[in-house]
């Protein structure tokens, strides 16, 4: 239990309001206009931040500030919030955002906002959502959350540790996204732009390169009298294979070799065209080895003595093979719509098999680099959110302790011969 003193976050604000209710335009007409959508990843690009139209009492009453709190209102994000540290002069918010605006007499925004990330909360605002299908938080019940509130000055030491580690937390991710940018530019170094094709190599189908027929998933059945371990859609966007993205499915049919993963397959994401490689050693701590794949996906084994696995992962992330799958996929309303027939009619440019090698070499080394990143960092993050736990639980170790930790998980001696 916190030893802090909790107040109601009604207390702590200056106020919490609603946002405006008006259609986003790219015009540069009126303030920007911040969207429950514009927050990706804990970031807002502002750049890319519409614009809306907006009377001016309603414009100043909505208006943004460096130190305000946004929550989600409704929907799969409700409850998220997000602490603005910038923004532009002028810039409102959507309805679909409720705005804390923190009183700084008696709380500090940084340490207000790292609270809104801990357990503790979201246990608060879980039983508070309301709504069936969509569960949604308004305003009165936002100001009625209870909030351990120390002295502001040990909120800014809390606040201060906190950044530090989140700073230690993103760069080791960066660095993971470092190596596939690495990769990127390897490729177009050694085989050109594939959309431009600046080197000439012949242009081939995918269908022309598989191995074997593309299969196609199958498709779950509730009551089915088959259970068996199935790969989840989040392997595929996460491009992790690991016991985290099986789940157990029931199935009408037993199911077939067919749809049975093997090492050697590619997985194309058919809501999307995201495309992901198992690759070697996967699901290597699964009880059962047997994993199927579902019908929202569809499973291609090439010929490797024609085309690198390496090689293809990449260049399937490319505009070129974006740019057909859009084309050919894309319905009426806008959805995508992928089948066999056209992943087999991608075209891609093919070297020779030689042209391939060093690439295929340089890949399998970064690969290795980027799940030794992956590891630290997961790890990194668990520390991370130990941390913030702890921190309005008044469990707060040294500054120096903690960051260590974060910066040295695996328990390595820094400078001064210290142990994490």
């Amino acid at each position: 239990m916190s030893p802090f003193t909790r107040r109601k976050l009604e207390s702590l604000a200056a106020s919490v309001d609603y946002g405006v209710t008006a259609s986003a335009n790219t015009t540069n007409v009126g303030p920007r206009f911040l969207r429950i959508t514009d927050i990706q990843g804990d970031r807002v690009d502002w750049h890319t931040v519409p614009f809306c139209e907006a009377a001016p009492a309603e414009e100043a009453a909505a208006r943004l500030e460096v130190g305000d709190i946004v929550f989600a209102r409704t929907g799969a994000t409700t409850g998220k919030s997000y602490l603005l540290r910038s923004c532009p002069e002028r810039a409102v918010f959507a309805s679909y955002l409720i705005r804390v605006r923190p009183n700084r007499a008696h709380i500090e925004p940084r340490y207000l906002s790292w609270y809104f990330q801990t357990p503790e909360y979201w246990r608060q605002i879980t039983s508070s959502a309301s709504g069936t299908a969509q569960p949604g938080v308004n305003a009165s019940k936002l100001k009625e959350l209870s909030v351990p509130t120390p002295a502001l000055g040990e909120q800014r030491r809390i606040a201060d540790i906190l950044d530090k580690a989140d700073n230690v937390r993103r760069k080791r991710n960066e660095a993971i996204a470092l190596t596939e940018e690495l990769l990127g530019s390897a490729f177009i170094e050694r085989f050109g732009d594939p959309v431009t094709n600046p080197k000439g190599w012949q242009m081939k189908p995918l269908g022309t390169l598989l191995a074997m027929p593309l299969r196609n998933g199958l498709s779950p059945a509730s009551g089915g009298a088959h259970d068996a371990n199935v790969l989840t859609l989040s392997a595929i966007t996460r491009g992790r294979f690991d016991e985290t993205a099986i789940k157990r499915g029931a199935f009408s049919v037993e199911p077939w070799n067919d749809v049975r993963l093997d090492e050697r397959d590619f997985l194309i994401c058919r809501g999307n065209g995201n495309l992901a490689m198992v690759g070697s050693g996967a699901f290597p701590n699964s009880s059962d080895p047997t994993v199927v794949f579902p019908d929202t996906v569809i499973a291609a084994r090439v010929d490797e003595a024609r085309v690198s696995r390496a090689f293809l992962t990449t260049v399937w992330k490319s505009q070129l093979v974006r740019r057909q799958i859009e084309a050919g996929a894309r319905t009426t309303n806008g959805t995508f719509k992928i089948n066999q027939t056209l992943v087999e009619s991608v075209s891609i440019p093919l070297p020779e098999r030689r042209e391939q090698h060093a690439f295929e070499v340089m890949a399998s080394q970064l690969s290795k680099l980027s799940a030794e990143l992956a590891a630290v960092s997961a790890h990194a993050n668990d520390l991370f959110e130990s941390l913030v736990d702890r921190a309005f639980r008044g469990e707060l170790m040294s500054k120096r302790g903690e960051i260590r930790r974060l910066a040295c998980p695996s328990g390595v001696e820094d400078d001064s011969g210290d142990r994490t």
